[in-house]
């Protein structure tokens, strides 16, 4: 987002650079510098004089007065009028025809005042009228107006406070009501802005940084040698500047090797420069990741400062001035054009080359982005899919490495009754070694039977086995990215809740030629005798039923692989038939908002991560119409403290599970819900909704701020409400500002969910094509 404080007149524009003042040399004088070497903030009064243009009374500048932080006045010039002047104000102002006859021109002063405010806070009193006056646009970021300042507001009012009132309270000083004098009226507004500087700063940030859209980074390296006398690059300084232009990260860094160079040429570092009490970056590089990490990162050279400094950063999140496309192609002759090339181009600015100061060329990246934004992230996004598209196609092309599963059960007591839990997990690979056979045991469950003469599992064998946690973490590394061979494979991967890919399953009880002719599944002894002439009679050991299971891959492979494609065509087809069979039609259905909390119980509670502990329904009024507590029978592991507000005894006296579900299933019936993840509360509660009547901020496109990344809801609320949330771990805001949310985007969100009925239809006209080709073939 571009912000832009003023409007030009078509007079004259000299400034084609949106949010941001034109960049003159620096001032040479260590007046116009802070002692850290960036610009000072300045205060900023103006006189104005009385015109008459064709018969239109209007008010033009006649002086501009500017102090610096020590009160000491910097700039005071009378400005020459463009028309005849009808009224000087004199016994107001005291400007006389003589001072403005003898003033600078209108455009000199003009363009003294761009070089001296570049990137500088700018206090005043009302200064916005000024800087209307002189036409020139400065980043609302930048402004300290003291009209403005909301801890200068009296209680109930909204009138603005006059700058005498101000001095006479916070600073203990009188104004002179009946004569202007520019400069007393500067020094006091410089000094209301050093009493409240934090407070000030923080609440400009609040306004305008709702949302940290990217940042800037520039990295300045030196030269040192490690103890194998081999050369490396060190960090020294790194600064980084946000959308708006704060500085929000500026330090030097202590070398933890010797330094042979300091580049001062090019990075304005001396030894002089770095003090005892320094810090190295390896104390600073944990900061660094939580500051940048889901954001925007802008810089010059940013692949090879993000090397040198060991961070990581997604790819399509960077914005390397360096390697962009335009950048490039826009300087004859130059491949690669240098910072100030790139900004004397774009930008008409200048900088001085020999300052090298670090926050000034973060400034110029970020100006570089805000220009270009759009054609950058087009070409990044463009680049980021082309890849994306690149690793697909390899995933199609790879053949993945099979593996076959043989798993046997026991039979256990648990508060639930007698159930069939794994026993013994065996993994045979496709040269038929065994890469993996353990026996499993299972917490809080008593062993009923073993099934020994089957199995050949001994009650000593399960109570030294590994636990389902290890078992998943095994699983997760033995079975990614390859082709999962087995027989009645739901029975293992459902109490384990593990994620598969269904096309690369290979079901053996599902295949057609180990079918019946009423297509009904034979037995694994019947198949082996069937199909490999293998007797399995009594105890078989699960090592040699794994490797049947990869032989019977083997031998049919072509033919069963043909069709698993078809089956898994015909389940996406399917799938997709009963989400578009219906017309969408909303017009009758009241919205209403769902938050849930949840809590973590004993892991075998139920066959879920996260139990529901609280459900919350507003609907469209804001009213709350449902809210209550779910009872828990079982310990509980985890109360989620940080995210919800749930207490033990509440637990305790709360509703029935099976109760609640059945007053939720009354309260959502023909409903609009909304939410945010909102598959995790249907999971919890068990319940299946028509995909259309589903309203979820955390998929609604008007937040998605990047590739697939969406904006939490206290984040939505800030930059779409104005507000953020005052608790954001109760449900009950949550939930209203949800609806708030949605009625506020309701047209917009109800045509995006018919352009996706749309898309969908289109998706199942282009499948049942493909399922036609597939039977064709096979």
């Amino acid at each position: 987002m571009i912000f832009k404080v003023f409007h030009w007149s078509t007079i004259c524009i000299f400034i084609d650079i949106v949010c941001a003042v034109e960049l003159g040399n620096a001032e040479n004088d260590k007046r116009f510098h802070t002692q850290s070497g960036h610009r000072a903030p300045v205060a900023l009064t103006c006189q104005k004089v009385f015109i008459n243009p064709q018969g239109n009374l209007s008010e033009i500048i006649a002086k501009v007065t500017i102090v610096n932080e020590d009160g000491v006045v910097i700039y005071n010039k009378f400005i020459k009028p463009l028309e005849p002047v009808i009224d000087y104000r004199t016994s107001l102002t005291s400007i006389t025809p003589k001072d403005l006859d003898d003033g600078d021109h209108y455009f000199t002063v003009r363009r003294d005042l761009i070089d001296l405010l570049g990137w500088r806070i700018i206090v005043g009193h009302k200064i916005a009228d000024c800087l209307k006056a002189l036409k020139i646009n400065i980043p609302l970021y930048l402004l300290r107006d003291t009209a403005y300042f909301k801890q200068f507001f009296k209680p109930g009012s909204y009138e603005h406070p006059k700058l005498k009132s101000l001095a006479r309270q916070y600073l203990n000083t009188d104004i002179e009501v009946h004569f202007q004098n520019t400069t007393e009226n500067a020094i006091v507004a410089m000094n209301l802005y050093k009493k409240f500087r934090v407070a000030w700063d923080k609440e400009t940030v609040n306004q305008l940084h709702a949302s940290r859209i990217a940042f800037a980074i520039n990295c300045k390296i030196v030269e040192g040698i490690m103890p194998d006398k081999k050369k490396a690059n060190m960090i020294a300084r790194i600064s980084i500047v946000d959308y708006y232009g704060f500085v929000v990260y500026d330090r030097l860094f202590k070398s933890i090797w010797p330094v042979i160079d300091y580049r001062s040429n090019y990075t304005g570092l001396y030894a002089g420069n770095f003090t005892k009490n320094a810090v190295t970056l390896c104390r600073e590089k944990e900061k660094l990741e939580l500051l940048l990490k889901g954001n925007v990162l802008v810089g010059y050279g940013l692949l090879h400062d993000l090397t040198v400094l060991g961070l990581k950063h997604q790819f399509s999140l960077c914005r390397d001035a360096a390697t962009f496309t335009k950048f490039k192609r826009a300087i004859a002759d130059k491949t690669t054009p240098t910072l100030n090339e790139l900004a004397s181009h774009f930008l008409n600015k200048t900088f001085d080359t020999n300052q090298h100061d670090s926050v000034q060329q973060a400034h110029i990246a970020m100006l570089l982005y805000i220009n270009f934004k759009s054609e950058w992230d087009s070409e990044v996004k463009s680049t980021f899919h082309s890849y994306v598209q690149h690793r697909r196609r390899q995933v199609k092309m790879k053949k993945y490495a099979p593996v076959a599963i043989f798993y046997s059960r026991v039979l256990m007591n648990s508060q639930y009754g007698n159930v069939k839990a794994l026993g013994r997990v065996t993994i045979v690979n496709e040269y038929h070694h065994c890469i993996y056979d353990k026996f499993i045991y299972q917490r809080n469950m008593n062993v009923v039977d073993c099934y020994t003469n089957m199995t050949g599992i001994r009650l000593a064998d399960i109570q030294s086995g590994v636990s389902i946690t290890e078992l998943k973490k095994d699983l997760k590394h033995l079975l990614d990215e390859k082709l999962i061979i087995g027989y009645n494979l739901k029975h293992f991967f459902l109490p384990l809740r593990y994620k598969f890919n269904m096309s690369n399953i290979r079901e053996i009880s599902i295949y057609h030629k180990f079918r019946t002719p009423e297509n009904t599944k034979l037995p694994i002894n019947i198949i082996a005798e069937k199909f490999l002439n293998t007797s399995l009679i009594g105890f078989v050991h699960p090592v040699t039923k794994a490797r049947l299971f990869m032989s019977l891959y083997f031998k049919y492979k072509n033919d069963w692989d043909a069709y698993a494609e078809q089956l898994y065509t015909e389940y996406k087809l399917n799938s997709l038939k009963v989400l578009t069979e219906q017309e969408i039609s909303v017009e009758s259905f009241e919205p209403i908002s769902m938050q849930c909390s949840s809590v973590i119980p004993n892991p075998w509670d139920s066959f879920r991560d996260k139990a529901l502990a609280r459900i919350v329904f507003i609907d469209k009024e804001g009213q709350c119409v449902y809210d209550n507590y779910i009872k828990k029978y079982s310990d509980i592991i985890d109360l989620n403290k940080t995210s919800s507000s749930i207490t033990p005894d509440r637990l305790f006296n709360g509703t029935d599970y099976f109760k609640s579900i059945f007053q939720i299933y009354k309260i959502i019936d023909k409903k609009i819900i909304i939410g945010e993840e909102l598959y995790k509360c249907f999971r919890m509660i068990q319940l299946k909704i028509r995909w259309w009547l589903v309203r979820d901020v955390s998929f609604f496109s008007k937040f998605k701020i990047q590739y697939k990344r969406y904006l939490p809801l206290n984040e939505i609320c800030k930059l779409y409400l104005g507000y953020g949330l005052n608790n954001p771990r109760d449900p009950i805001e949550r939930a209203k500002a949800l609806m708030r949310i949605y009625l506020k985007f309701k047209n917009e969100w109800e045509e995006e969910v018919k352009l996706r009925h749309e898309k969908m239809k289109k998706k199942v006209n282009s499948l049942q094509e493909k399922v036609k080709e597939l039977k064709h073939d096979f």
